[in-house]
C-alpha cells in the first residue's frame, strides 16, 4: 500500500512539473525542490494589479510548482504555512523562478530564473552570519554598500524593504530609497512589501494597536497610543495628492464633531521617500498628525498590521484593540459615531 502511495506522489510531482515546464509572457512560475520539505504546504505572498494576492500548493516529494500573474517585477514571499520563509524574490510575466536547497540550510537556497532575484539570492548568502545573528549595523551597513553599488538594480528596493532594520535607522532608509532610480522601486515591490512580509493575513486582525514613534512633518518624532484617546484613526495613504485630498475633508468633519481627547486621527504616508512625501502633503493646514513611515508599509510600528494597500484605514479602541479596517474612510467614521453615541 505504501508503494503504490509513493508511486501516486511521484507520479503527480512529474505530472505538476511538466505541466508548469514550458514559459509563457502570460504567467510567471515558481518552481522549488527543497529536500527534506516532503509535503509541506507552500504560500506564495505578493502584490498585483493593485491588491494582494496569496496562493497555496502542496509539496510533493519535496517538489512544488505554482503558476502566477503580474505584468510588472513584484516582490514575492515564499514560504511554509508555518510562517518560514523560503525566499523574498522578485517576478514578473514570463519569468521561470527556480528555488533548490535543503530544509535545514535554508538561508543557503539558491535561486535562479532572473538576475534581480539571484543578485538577492547571493547578497544572502554572503550575510549569513549577520542575518544569523541579527547585526543590524552589520546587516543595513551591507544593505548600503550593496545599493550604493546598485543604484538602478530592484534587487536594491528588495534588499532595502525585506532586510534593512529601519528600527532607529529611519533618515538613514530615507537617504537609501532616494538613492535608488524610480524605476527600480515600483508600485508593486514597495507598496505591498508589508503585507507579503506578513503572509498571516488572517492574523492581522487580532493585532493590536500598540504606541508608535513616528516622524511628522516638522521632523519631530512624535508618539501615536491609542491608550490617550477612547477611538484612534489610522489613515494610511501613498504620496498621490488627489488620494489625499479626498481624505482629508471626512477628517475635518470628524475632528469638528468629536472631541480631541474621544478621538485622534492619525495620517501615515507611505510614500517612498520623504520628498515625495512632503510634495504631496502641500500647505494644508490640519489639525491631526500627518507622518511618514521609512520603509513604507514594513516600518517597524505597523508591519504587524498587514495593511494591504493605501488607502487603508483601522480604528482602535483605548486597548489598542481594532473595531474596524478596510479601504473606506466613510466606513470607517460610521463606526467610530456609533461609538461615540
Amino acid at each position: 500500500m505504501k508503494t503504490i502511495k509513493t508511486i501516486r506522489l511521484a507520479l503527480i510531482a512529474a505530472f505538476m512539473l511538466i505541466l508548469y515546464a514550458c514559459g509563457s509572457d502570460d504567467y510567471f512560475t515558481i518552481r522549488g525542490k527543497i529536500q527534506g520539505a516532503g509535503s509541506r504546504s507552500v504560500v506564495v505572498t505578493y502584490y498585483s494589479e493593485g491588491g494582494l494576492k496569496q496562493k497555496t500548493v502542496q509539496s510533493v516529494n519535496d517538489e512544488f510548482a505554482l503558476r502566477l500573474n503580474s505584468k510588472k517585477p513584484t516582490l514575492l514571499t515564499v514560504a511554509f504555512a508555518d510562517g518560514q520563509t523560503i525566499a523574498n524574490v522578485v517576478a514578473k510575466d514570463g519569468d521561470e523562478i527556480t528555488l533548490e536547497g535543503v530544509m535545514e540550510k535554508l538561508p543557503e537556497l539558491k535561486v535562479s530564473g532572473n538576475s534581480e532575484s539571484e543578485k538577492v539570492s547571493r547578497w544572502v548568502n554572503e550575510n549569513l552570519a549577520p542575518l544569523a545573528s541579527g547585526d543590524s549595523e552589520a546587516i543595513n551597513a551591507s544593505v548600503a554598500k550593496f545599493i550604493g553599488e546598485h543604484k538602478n538594480d530592484v534587487a536594491s528596493t528588495i534588499l532595502l524593504t525585506t532586510y534593512f532594520r529601519t528600527e532607529g535607522a529611519e533618515h538613514q532608509a530615507d537617504s537609501l530609497f532616494s538613492l535608488i532610480a524610480a524605476k527600480a522601486r515600483s508600485l508593486e515591490i514597495v507598496q505591498g512589501f508589508n503585507s507579503v512580509l506578513s503572509a498571516q493575513l488572517g492574523a492581522a486582525k487580532s493585532e493590536k494597536v500598540n504606541q508608535m514613534y513616528l516622524y511628522d512633518r516638522s521632523d519631530s518624532l512624535i508618539s501615536v497610543d491609542p491608550r490617550r484617546n477612547k477611538l484612534t484613526l489610522l489613515c494610511f495613504v501613498g504620496d498621490n495628492r488627489l488620494a489625499r485630498d479626498s481624505i482629508s475633508p471626512k477628517l475635518h468633519q470628524l475632528k469638528r464633531r468629536a472631541d480631541a481627547e474621544r478621538v485622534q486621527p492619525v495620517e501615515l504616508s507611505t510614500a517612498a521617500d520623504s520628498a515625495s512625501w512632503r510634495q504631496s502633503l502641500g500647505r494644508d493646514s490640519v489639525q491631526w498628525p500627518q507622518t511618514w513611515l521609512p520603509g513604507s508599509l514594513s516600518n517597524p510600528s505597523v508591519r504587524k498590521l498587514s495593511v494591504p494597500r493605501t488607502p487603508f484605514f483601522i480604528v482602535a479602541d483605548s486597548t489598542g484593540r481594532q473595531i474596524y479596517r478596510g479601504p473606506s474612510i466613510k466606513a470607517a467614521i460610521v463606526e467610530i459615531e456609533s461609538r461615540l453615541k
